[in-house]
């Protein structure tokens, strides 16, 4: 028999962690064993079976007869259970698969999939062997990177087992045994395009996530990347692309890509470099004034403050210590002191702002740090969020409205 009543299946998160490194061809890894259980797992919640290391209670190990690549990064694994070393039957909650990285002995539970109701597997009856089979889809990361290992042998159980299936089938039916044939061909191909479907929708997906790429060289172009990298991160260590900030003299960090019709370059080392670009115009780099930059600021304004009891020194001190801090800032940003709104995306005055420890209705928590509002050019503004534990998020803000704020490091 065939059964349906298994839910889609839940990479765990050391199944996730190494299908990610096979797609990023970091890794290779095969498919030991798939494994049953009698253990009801269906109000286990999503966290709890990604946190899952080991199948509770295991009952029989399947073989697994066939499968099928539908996509790059999905594998329809065919699995028969039977009851062949059963005399008295058992009950399927849920099936397990695990799996070994190559160049380890340390096996990993890849994959599980639910049942919303038991499955039951009778006892043996005379020579009589019973079972399922279940087409188990796994994300894998990167077919050519898994083995799926096929039982040795033909097997003269699974034989028997399909053989009496088929008869039963066939008499119960009154069909043909073509006619069962193409039953199951149609029922198997059902879920061959379902498979296709959802590997084309985590294409998607894929394509419009930030994700590493790899180790950037000094005859990459990063102009060149405008029209091929969307939402892309690249490292530096120690290389100078091409057409990178003539000022930058550290070359250890990332580069981050986003945008796929205007595209938003960052250059994140010691420093914080930007432009907005596309395949017809470019921005110049912009360099964010660095948190030195910022506490100098800080640290001249307080001696400013302590000045204000000097009157008739008043004024070239202010002079003074307002013409270092625009020198230390970014091409004139100076401090605008708190921010005085509720929004943060309203607030499109480029300068360098405090953020006080508000809590503010597009952002939800209380904040503290530092706000840099730049202007990009061509009505668009970047706005930079620096809090007290050296986080960075970046959003996009221009007529159309504003990306909301994603997170740099």
């Amino acid at each position: 028999m065939t059964v349906k009543q298994f839910r889609d299946t839940e990479l765990t998160n050391t199944g996730f962690s190494v299908s990610n490194k096979a797609a990023l061809g970091k890794t290779q890894y095969s498919t030991t064993r798939a494994v049953t259980t009698d253990v009801d797992l269906s109000s286990y919640k999503t966290d709890d079976l990604k946190n899952l290391t080991s199948l509770p209670n295991e009952i029989n190990s399947g073989i697994i007869t066939d499968y099928d690549m539908p996509g790059n990064n999905v594998s329809a694994i065919k699995i028969n259970f039977n009851n062949s070393n059963f005399k008295d039957g058992y009950v399927v909650r849920a099936v397990g698969m695990y799996a070994k990285e190559s160049g380890s002995d340390k096996e990993f539970l890849h994959s599980i999939t639910v049942s919303d109701s038991p499955v039951y597997i009778p006892a043996v009856s005379g020579n009589v062997f019973d079972g399922f089979y279940l087409t188990m889809a796994i994300f894998t990361g990167n077919n050519k990177n898994i083995n799926i290992k096929i039982a040795d042998e033909t097997n003269a159980t699974v034989k028997y087992v399909d053989d009496a299936v088929s008869k039963v089938s066939a008499v119960a039916n009154n069909a043909t045994p073509l006619d069962t044939f193409n039953k199951y061909v149609v029922s198997n191909n059902n879920v061959i395009d379902t498979l296709r479907v959802k590997d084309n929708d985590l294409q998607n997906q894929i394509n419009t996530s930030l994700r590493f790429v790899r180790n950037l060289t000094s005859d990459d172009d990063l102009n060149k990347f405008i029209t091929s990298d969307y939402y892309s991160i690249y490292e530096l260590n120690g290389q100078i692309p091409k057409n990178a900030p003539a000022n930058l003299k550290n070359p250890y960090g990332v580069v981050v890509m986003i945008g796929n019709f205007q595209q938003t370059q960052y250059i994140i080392t010691d420093s914080v470099y930007f432009r907005t670009a596309t395949n017809t115009w470019k921005n110049d780099w912009k360099t964010l004034a660095t948190t030195d930059a910022i506490n100098q600021i800080n640290s001249n304004l307080s001696t400013l403050s302590q000045a204000i009891s000097d009157a008739s020194t008043i004024a070239s001190k202010a002079n003074g210590l307002a013409g270092q801090a625009q020198a230390t800032a970014y091409q004139g940003l100076r401090f605008m002191g708190d921010i005085t709104g509720d929004y943060l995306y309203k607030v499109q005055t480029p300068g360098i702002y405090n953020l006080a420890g508000k809590k503010y209705i597009d952002w939800g928590n209380k904040l503290w740090g530092n706000y840099v509002v730049i202007d990009a050019g061509g009505g668009v503004v970047q706005q930079f969020i620096y809090n007290n534990t050296n986080n960075l998020w970046v959003q996009t803000c221009n007529s159309w409205g504003n990306t909301g704020f994603k997170s740099i490091y």
